[in-house]
């Protein structure tokens, strides 16, 4: 199923919702996108926090529209009557959800560090405090890392203020942003609202841009916005100071094109840095890329055989820690994040060996390789010219033109044995084939996804005049590990 497959790493991207992804038990997941606002803050940490389990980096992508909120409304008002509560604490659930459905909205629209907001949310104080102690500033989230500008917004804040007074706080956001705009609609001319002072004073702002403000307003105690079923905006008494007090009130707005995280035009999305120990980013990151690249491939085969995902070998950031530690021994393995004794013993061996192999041949190897060939190079002239074969090809004929292709650029520190197991343990991961033990002996299965994929077995006779089935391959898996080359090699 299509789960089993996103937990092996055999998908990479899973379209959900979030009572599925709350169920997934998967540490290296990267990036969490949610395609509209839950609706409070407990689920969105909680659907956000499946990413980044591993330790590493990870990114959370909140896409937000009005539509959201009203979506959300109408479940929060048509919640499953339970026999066991009185209509009273009905009335109260729905109070609270409301509340923090209001909460949650208002943490779309806000321009201050989104951290600082769920900490503040959870009271978190010694969290708070962090943040205070870098001027408010996570250097994480979106709107951290982008530049505002103030823009003194006290005549429009004045207007809507003086509006909701005008028409008795006795009315919602969307007809106080009617009245603003001078709307004909038969409901604000039923009210006598077209009557008053404050009709049409606001014309020149669109009504995204006055409910924007309005949840300025509300997010800075200025107005508050009950939690009634039908929401009803009131003043509160520091609104009088903007009225008659000559406060100035100013909005954070992002400059023009500044933020490169996502696009300005789509309003209140967010993206949140959950996790800060290492970076994804591999090929900025400070350790050693070749080794990681050797570890990962032993990672890749041990996962392949014992028919587990990778991460659970080991995870990307333990890795990680093993290139910038550099561990000889099973005592300084113990030391790297992710390794414990258990580990220790079903791995460490093995790991242990390829750390110490690159420690003493690193030097050895390379001098005999064409230092004016880069990697990236050499991958793009190994896929240029790797001829794809109309006949089928054995997993040993597929590694020698590889092999073949290295050596015309001089290089030379890749053996046929290790290209083959890499082919063979990315066939194994994507279940293209399977390893099956006889008599000790492992021979290669074609599988039903295999054989489907450009996978076939043929009949032939050995040496000795014994018969046995060779697994080959065409040309759509040919190109499938082309794909995949700087796994290979």
């Amino acid at each position: 199923m299509i789960e089993k497959q996103y937990l092996y790493d055999r998908k990479t991207i899973m379209v959900a919702t979030n009572a599925f992804g709350m169920g997934i038990d998967k540490s290296n997941v990267s990036f969490v996108v949610h395609y509209n606002m839950p609706k409070n803050i407990e689920s969105y940490y909680q659907e956000a926090g499946r990413a980044g389990r591993d330790g590493s980096q990870a990114n959370c992508l909140l896409l937000y529209g009005a539509r959201d909120e009203m979506t959300n409304k109408y479940f929060v008002e048509n919640i499953n009557n339970n026999n066991d509560l009185s209509s009273l604490d009905i009335e109260q659930i729905k109070i609270k959800n409301r509340e923090k459905l209001k909460l949650m909205t208002q943490y779309c629209h806000t321009a201050n560090c989104l951290r600082e907001y769920i900490l503040q949310y959870f009271k978190d104080e010694t969290g708070i405090q962090k943040i205070k102690d870098t001027n408010n500033n996570c250097g994480n989230c979106s709107n951290c890392l982008s530049v505002f500008e103030e823009i003194d917004i006290t005549k429009y804040g004045q207007k809507i203020l003086s509006c909701i007074a005008r028409m008795q706080e006795k009315y919602g956001i969307s007809l106080i942003i009617d009245v603003l705009k001078g709307s004909k609609s038969k409901k604000v001319f039923s009210l006598g609202l077209d009557c008053i002072s404050t009709y049409g004073i606001l014309q020149e702002l669109s009504n995204d841009k006055i409910k924007d403000i309005i949840n300025y307003l509300a997010r800075e105690g200025y107005i508050l916005l009950t939690t009634t079923e039908y929401q009803i905006v009131k003043l509160t008494d520091k609104s009088r100071d903007v009225l008659f007090g000559g406060e100035k009130l100013f909005i954070r707005v992002p400059t023009q094109n500044n933020n490169k995280l996502y696009d300005s035009d789509c309003i209140g999305s967010s993206l949140i840095n959950k996790k800060y120990n290492y970076s994804r980013d591999y090929k900025s990151s400070n350790f050693n890329k070749d080794l990681f690249k050797k570890l990962r491939e032993l990672r890749l085969q041990i996962a392949a055989e014992q028919g587990v995902p990778a991460f659970v070998v080991f995870s990307d950031s333990t890795l990680i820690d093993m290139c910038n530690k550099m561990p000889k021994g099973n005592r300084e393995l113990l030391n790297v994040s992710g390794v414990g004794t258990f580990k220790l013993e079903k791995y460490g061996q093995k790991f242990l060996q390829i750390i110490n192999n690159f420690n003493r041949d690193d030097e050895t190897n390379y001098e005999v390789s064409n230092k004016n060939v880069s990697y990236s190079e050499l991958l793009d002239f190994v896929r240029d010219n790797f001829v794809l074969d109309e006949k089928y090809l054995t997993l040993t004929s597929i590694a020698d033109k590889i092999i073949a292709l290295v050596m015309q650029k001089n290089v030379s520190n890749f053996s046929n044995k290790s290209i083959r197991d890499n082919i063979k343990a990315i066939l194994v991961q994507h279940r293209f084939i399977e390893i099956e033990k006889v008599n000790n002996k492992s021979h290669i299965v074609a599988t039903g996804k295999g054989i489907q994929n450009g996978v076939t077995v043929e009949n032939r006779i050995g040496k000795q005049g014994t018969e046995y089935l060779q697994v080959l391959y065409e040309t759509d898996i040919q190109l499938f590990l082309l794909q995949r080359l700087d796994m290979i090699i």
